[in-house]
């Protein structure tokens, strides 16, 4: 089982490993401070799902809230518990926290071979509405996606 909690300092660490593994270009821990402030000052949501027995941290999500929607920045789940639902559950819960704000409308990029992902933000609404050519180290595609 697993809980979603907002993120705190303390979690960096295990973030910033579950970030390494995921993606070729990582964020820095300086870049997850800034989220995290950001979702101290509403600005932002930075959520985390840790195990309910040890407190490890499984998964993140990350988002901007801009005036009347969500950008959704990153999503990452730990290579062990991935395809257990965490992502979703994330998502899920991100979405939840927005509408009690009366937000109702998310966006994000994924990368185009990113099919995981993609199916994903399918199954929770989102559309496919757009393509950002070399969006991602100036090699790979970007599929832009909406939720309205």
């Amino acid at each position: 089982m697993f809980l979603i909690k907002k993120a705190q300092d303390k979690d960096l660490p295990e973030i910033l490993e579950i970030e390494k593994i995921s993606y070729p270009k990582p964020w820095n821990h300086e870049a997850f401070k800034v989220e995290i402030s950001k979702s101290k000052e509403d600005a932002g949501i930075f959520l985390v799902s840790k195990d309910e027995d040890t407190s490890a941290v499984l998964g993140y999500i990350t988002a901007d809230i801009i005036t009347d929607f969500v950008h959704i920045s990153n999503l990452a789940v730990s290579e062990k518990y991935r395809k257990h639902g965490i992502g979703k559950a994330l998502l899920k819960e991100l979405i939840f926290m927005a509408h009690k704000t009366g937000i109702h409308m998310f966006t994000l990029e994924v990368r185009q071979s990113n099919e995981a992902a993609i199916t994903l933000y399918k199954n929770a609404g989102f559309t496919a509405e757009g393509l950002r050519e070399k969006f991602y180290e100036n090699t790979e595609n970007a599929v832009l996606m909406w939720k309205r």
